[in-house]
This record gives structure tokens, sequence and C-alpha cells, in this order.
């Protein structure tokens, strides 16, 4: 029981964590392309303009296939959102990805 406990208090700070690191990432990024203050975050910024400009053409596309009037200027803002979420996401999952690999190390060292 006490074990259990133990495992469920690990679980919880794990999933805290996750959030909390993702909404960092996010943030990270979303200054990056704002104001980025050293040439590390240039480089970010340049990795991210790049997954927008492709995301644009999409979202463009989308509103298209919709018959929705859409300039780019309003794509432009609509993919950043996309890119800055799917950026959260693919750190969600290698969070997620570490917190398994870190559990069955646990196991294993019982």
């Amino acid at each position: 029981l006490e074990e259990n406990l133990a495992t469920e208090q690990w679980k919880r700070d794990w999933l805290t964590k996750i959030e909390v690191d993702v909404a960092k990432i996010r943030e990270h990024y979303a200054h990056c392309l704002d104001r980025p203050a050293n040439r590390s975050e240039k480089k970010t910024r340049s990795d991210a303009r790049k997954r927008i400009k492709h995301r644009v053409t999409e979202v463009l596309a989308r509103a298209d296939s919709k018959n929705i009037p859409m300039e780019t200027k309003e794509a432009k803002v609509i993919a950043r959102e996309e890119v800055l979420h799917m950026i959260g996401e693919e750190e969600r999952a290698r969070l997620h990805d570490q917190m398994n690999k870190a559990f069955a190390k646990r196991e294993h060292d019982k």
C-alpha cells in the first residue's frame, strides 16, 4: 500500500513536471520569435520561422477548402499558434517517453 502511494506521488510529480516544462518550452519559443537575445535564440527563431512558413501554406489551403477568405497575415498568426502548440506537444511526448523510461528503471531497481 505504501509503495502504491509512493508510486502515485511519483507519477503526479512527473505529470506536474511535464505540464510545467511544456508551458516553459512554448514560452521560450514565443520569446525567441519575438525578441531573441543571443545567437542560440536566433537559431531557435530561424527554425520556428521555417516551420511557421511551411504551416502558413497549410492554413491557407484549409481556409480555401472551406471557402473562408483569409489574408496571409491572418494565416501567419494562426500558423504561429499552431506551431507553438505542436512544439509543446512534441515536448510532452518526449517527456512522457522519458517518464516511462524512468518508471521502468524505477521498477527494475526495486
